[in-house]
């Protein structure tokens, strides 16, 4: 993605990870469709909001090794 934008808008685009975010608009709010993101946040997580410490071991565990996904 990032090389079509770059050959496609001769933008280079820094970032080292993208994201990709997908939104269904239905009935009227297809008309505010270029509005959409203007509000939108990402945030990253606070961890430590996680009291047990086996749960959290397996939040980071879910995140951080992939083969352990069912």
């Amino acid at each position: 993605k990032k090389q079509e934008r770059k050959d496609n808008a001769d933008i280079e685009v820094i970032s080292e990870h993208l994201w990709r975010v997908e939104i269904e608009l239905k009935r009227g709010m297809v008309d505010y469709w270029n509005d959409c993101f203007n509000d939108l946040h990402i945030l990253q997580p606070d961890w430590k909001t996680i009291e047990r410490t086996s749960d959290r071991a397996m939040v980071f565990m879910l995140l951080n090794e992939e083969e352990e996904w069912g």
